[in-house]
C-alpha cells in the first residue's frame, strides 16, 4: 500500500488523496482549491488514465471539482459515491463548468482588447457531462468489493446530504489493513441531516480538520449566541441576520443614546422572491415624555417563520 497526498495538504481546499492498494489506482475525492492557492497540489504521479476508481466522500467543489478536469485529461474509470452525491454532482459540476466557460469569455474579452493571448478555461460543459456517465451510486452501509482484495464502505457522517467517511479493506500477501477517510465530519442534532455515524476500528485514519482546533457548540447555544452578539455590537449601530431550523431572526440596533425614551418601529418587513425586506426607524422621545441621562442601546429582533412575522422583541 502506497499513499500520496495530493492536495488539500497545509492549506484548506483542493482535497484529493491517491492510494494504491491490491493492484488498484484509487483517489479519494478530487477537489477543486478555492481562494488563495498557497501551496499548489502535487502531480499525479501516474497518468489519469491509469486511475482505476475515485471515491467521492461529499459533492462540494473542493471535493469534487476537478472530476471534470481528470475526465478531459483522460479517466475513464468509475466514480463510487453515495445516491445523493451523485445527484448533487450532476449540479454542481454543471454549475462549476458554466462558471469556468462565462470566466474565460470574460478574461477573453479584456484579452482582445488588450492584444493579450486568449485563456481556455480548465474544463467545458461537455467534460462535466462526459464524467457524470462515471458515476456508480452506492448505499450507506453497504460493502462493495472493488477487486478480490479491496472492499470499501460509506458510513454517513452529517456534514451534507449523501456525505460519507470512507472505510477501505485491503490485503496485499499476506497483510491486511483498513484505512478510513474522514471526509468533513457534521455535527449532531440537525434538521434534515442524519447525525454522525461513529466508525470504532481502523489500522490509519486520513482526518480532515479544517476545524480541527474547535469544539461544536452545543445545537441549544445558537439563539443565544445571536443575543451574545448583538449585546457585543450594541455600541454602535449594527444589522444582524441569523437563521435556525426554518426561522429566520433580524436585528437591527440604533447604538448608544445618551438618553432613556427612545424606541425602534418596524416600518416595512415583507419577502420577496429573493430577500427580505426590512426597514426600521428609531423614534426618539416625544417633547412631553420624561427622560433620564441614562445610556440606551434601541434596537428590535424580529422572528419570522414561513416568511411571516412570527414575533418581536
Amino acid at each position: 500500500m502506497r499513499l500520496t497526498f495530493i492536495g488539500a495538504d497545509h492549506e484548506v481546499t483542493g482535497s484529493c488523496h491517491f492510494l494504491e492498494a491490491s493492484g488498484l489506482n484509487i483517489l479519494i475525492d478530487c477537489g477543486m482549491e478555492q481562494g488563495i492557492n498557497k501551496y499548489e497540489n502535487a502531480e499525479l504521479p501516474i497518468p489519469y488514465s491509469d486511475v482505476d476508481y475515485v471515491l467521492v466522500t461529499h459533492a462540494h467543489i473542493d471535493h469534487v471539482g476537478l472530476l471534470p478536469l481528470i475526465y478531459a485529461r483522460g479517466f475513464r474509470g468509475q466514480i463510487m459515491a453515495t445516491r445523493a452525491t451523485c445527484d448533487l454532482c450532476d449540479i454542481m459540476l454543471k454549475d462549476c463548468a458554466h462558471i469556468q466557460e462565462s470566466e474565460a469569455e470574460w478574461k477573453n474579452r479584456k484579452a482582445m482588447r488588450a492584444g493579450k493571448p486568449e485563456v481556455t478555461p480548465i474544463y467545458t460543459m461537455n467534460d462535466a457531462e462526459g464524467v457524470l456517465h462515471h458515476f456508480v451510486p452506492c448505499n450507506y452501509n453497504e460493502i462493495i468489493r472493488l477487486n478480490d482484495n479491496l472492499e470499501i464502505r460509506f458510513v454517513d457522517v452529517g456534514h451534507l446530504l449523501g456525505s460519507a467517511s470512507i472505510e477501505i479493506w485491503m490485503k496485499e500477501d499476506d497483510c491486511s489493513k483498513k484505512i478510513v477517510f474522514s471526509g468533513d465530519i457534521g455535527n449532531k442534532n440537525k434538521p434534515l441531516i442524519r447525525s454522525p455515524q461513529y466508525i470504532r476500528q481502523a489500522d490509519y485514519v486520513v482526518m480532515e480538520s479544517t476545524y480541527g482546533g474547535r469544539f461544536h457548540k452545543n445545537t441549544g447555544d445558537h439563539v443565544e449566541e445571536f443575543a451574545r452578539v448583538i449585546r457585543e455590537e450594541r455600541e454602535k449601530p449594527f444589522c444582524l441576520t441569523y437563521a435556525d431550523q426554518g426561522e429566520l431572526y433580524l436585528a437591527r440596533g440604533y447604538g448608544r443614546q445618551d438618553k432613556t425614551g427612545y424606541s425602534v418601529e418596524v416600518s416595512e418587513l415583507y419577502e420577496t422572491e429573493n430577500a427580505v425586506v426590512f426597514h426600521t426607524r428609531l423614534m426618539g422621545p416625544e417633547k412631553s415624555e420624561k427622560t433620564k441621562e441614562i445610556a440606551t442601546y434601541p434596537y428590535v429582533v424580529v422572528r419570522m417563520k414561513d416568511g411571516k412575522k412570527f414575533g418581536g422583541i
